[in-house]
């Protein structure tokens, strides 16, 4: 390998590597020489020399080829959320996935839990309510999707009235409106889960 590095140092002198140093072209010929002594069979007819001279060539030229490749300029042109930009080291900066505002909306865990919650005071509610209860609550949502209807706004996402708004965290009154039996019942259900 080391006879012919100079060999790989003069053919590698007569390219350019766009962004690339000498030293990137040098290696690539290196590599280039590694599969020629790798690949070369002497029952062929063709010398050592005139098979590592293409071998080390191509690698060069598919190295350019590669680099010079507009693949991968989206991927290098945009910035990492986990890193500062201008990333020189540690020094207390914060990084870009910091700074944007995250939407706690669309977190997967908090739709989960609220989901939860959803179908344990729908639980709740039917175990706690009358019949005439149910059906009070039942045509109050049909008369709100239709009145929404009828001013050409969407329906509601599925709401359970404003009792149930009241018992669900974020309501108005979050869960102190929850109380004696109702209260019970919501943390026996909880507990199961």
């Amino acid at each position: 390998m080391l006879r012919y590095h100079q060999f790989v140092r003069l053919k590698a002198s007569s390219y350019f590597l766009a962004g690339g140093d000498s030293e990137d072209l040098i290696q690539e010929g290196m590599v280039g020489l590694y599969k020629a002594v790798r690949d070369y069979r002497e029952d062929r007819q063709a010398s050592f020399r005139s098979f590592a001279e293409l071998c080390i060539t191509r690698q060069i030229i598919t190295a350019i080829k590669t680099a010079t490749r507009q693949k991968h300029v989206p991927l290098n042109g945009y910035l990492s959320f986990s890193h500062t930009p201008g990333d020189s080291g540690d020094d207390g900066e914060c990084s870009l996935a910091d700074v944007l505002p995250g939407s706690s909306v669309n977190d997967p865990v908090n739709q989960v839990i609220s989901a939860e919650e959803v179908a344990s005071l729908k639980h709740c509610l039917t175990r706690l309510l009358s019949n005439l209860e149910s059906r009070v609550r039942l045509q109050d949502r049909r008369q709100c999707a239709a009145a929404h209807q009828a001013q050409g706004r969407p329906a509601p996402r599925e709401s359970q009235g404003p009792a149930v708004d009241r018992l669900r965290p974020g309501g108005r009154r979050g869960r102190a409106a929850v109380g004696g039996r109702a209260q019970r019942e919501l943390q026996v259900v909880k507990h199961r889960q």
